[in-house]
């Protein structure tokens, strides 16, 4: 599956732990973009919460192991 840099980006700052809120603010995009990228890689990954949604990008190389630094 491709992933836009905008997607990965959203998905490393869910992966440390940012809101919808925080990713608004540091992305510098509307909150309600956000949350439709954040739906829209839910359903790409079949994801059933945004944990299980970091640790199948995770698995799939999407991002880096957390647990390995």
């Amino acid at each position: 599956m491709k992933l836009s840099p905008r997607e990965i980006k959203i998905l490393d700052l869910l992966s440390k732990g940012c809101t919808s809120d925080d990713i608004s603010v540091k992305a510098e995009m509307n909150i309600h973009t956000i949350k439709t990228y954040r739906k829209n890689l839910m359903i790409k990954f079949n994801a059933q919460n945004v944990t299980h949604l970091v640790a199948l990008a995770i698995e799939k190389g999407y991002l880096d192991d957390l647990t390995s630094s």
